[in-house]
């Protein structure tokens, strides 16, 4: 019986440690690809390692509480109790991912932003339009 949990225990490392470089890449990839370029890759991987990291947490959360309120809310609530919980754990992946995006931004911008109430330079932060400046505004297009 040893060997084969040495193999079991091999084979789950192995596997848990491809999932985490091949989700880290897809993050660090999709981020670069879906805004145009915009983001270097340098800059998008503190936000990939995040979500990575954050949809960890999301399944050892799931395994301990979704999967009993599963069972639990098919049997008093029928399919309608399924449903509510699946759609509470999408929602909890809607919040992965924003969070995720969020590590992707420069940390000097949220200390400067938390510090003082104003936006960094170039922003319209502290002026009432209560909005970043994005580039297409400073070019007026």
């Amino acid at each position: 019986m040893g060997p084969l949990t040495h193999h079991a225990s091999v084979a789950t490392v192995v596997r848990v440690s491809v999932a985490v470089v091949l989700g880290i890449a897809f993050f660090w990839w999709g981020l670069h690809f879906l805004v145009g370029g915009r983001v270097s890759y340098r800059a998008a991987l503190p936000g990939a390692v995040a979500t990575v990291a954050f949809l960890a947490g999301l399944r050892a959360f799931s395994a301990l509480v979704f999967q009993p309120l599963i069972v639990g809310n098919a049997v008093t609530y029928g399919a309608l109790g399924t449903v509510l919980i699946v759609q509470s754990w999408l929602i909890g992946v809607g919040w992965v991912h924003q969070a995720g995006r969020r590590a992707s931004r420069p940390i000097g911008v949220q200390a400067h932003r938390l510090g003082n109430g104003q936006g960094p330079p170039g922003s319209d932060a502290g002026h009432g339009h209560g909005r970043e400046r994005m580039p297409e505004d400073v070019h007026g297009r």
